[in-house]
């Protein structure tokens, strides 16, 4: 049998990947990606209070080797960005990307002075805020994804919670939350910024 794969994460990140077993159901699939009209939704831990909500429109292009950048020739981008939990010097997000450029979202929170803890490459915190706990990858985790069910014509919603390593982070920081809640996947209107 033969898997598809419909959409990539970057190499650390958590969270739902979506295959398809029939070539059929992939180039639906890869349409639905392609003309954003699949809503994805990723938690995060990040550098910093970030209080609120808002939406991000800041094109980008490659700076250097795989590093991307906000560049005033990049390519139109769009992420909201929205608080879940802020304290001690970090806060967990959602972000909904609306376009799907490389390391779009690492890229906005960065461009925020927000980069999520344990990215090296956009100058993520490598160790929790007043502990010792170090963070071995970047804290970004794919939670909900939510596309039109190829066979079924369906919007189906997928979730799955964050792994150990993601949950750690709130156990240091003496947090009870309920991770299937979070994330989910919304239609957010346009106009709000």
């Amino acid at each position: 049998d033969e898997l598809w794969l419909c959409h990539r994460l970057d190499a650390t990140t958590s969270g739902i990947l979506m295959l398809a077993r029939k070539s059929s159901a992939n180039r639906k699939l890869q349409v639905a990606f392609r003309e954003r009209t699949a809503q994805k939704a990723y938690l995060a831990w990040v550098g910093g209070e970030f209080l609120g909500s808002r939406w991000v429109d800041a094109p980008i292009g490659r700076l250097k080797g795989t590093k991307h950048g906000v560049l005033e020739n990049g390519k139109p981008s769009r992420t909201q960005i929205e608080s879940i939990w802020s304290g001690h010097g970090v806060s967990l997000i959602c972000a909904r990307p609306k376009t799907g450029r490389t390391h779009q979202i690492r890229v906005h929170l960065a461009h925020l002075g927000h980069p999520i803890l344990g990215d090296r490459l956009y100058g993520g915190l490598m160790y929790l805020p007043g502990s010792k706990m170090p963070v071995r990858r970047a804290l970004l985790h794919a939670q909900a994804l939510c596309v039109t069910h190829p066979q079924s014509g369906k919007l189906t919603e997928y979730r799955v919670a964050p792994p150990g390593d993601f949950r750690d982070v709130s156990h240091q920081l003496s947090l009870d939350i309920d991770w299937e809640s979070l994330g989910r996947v919304k239609e957010v209107e346009e106009s709000e910024n």
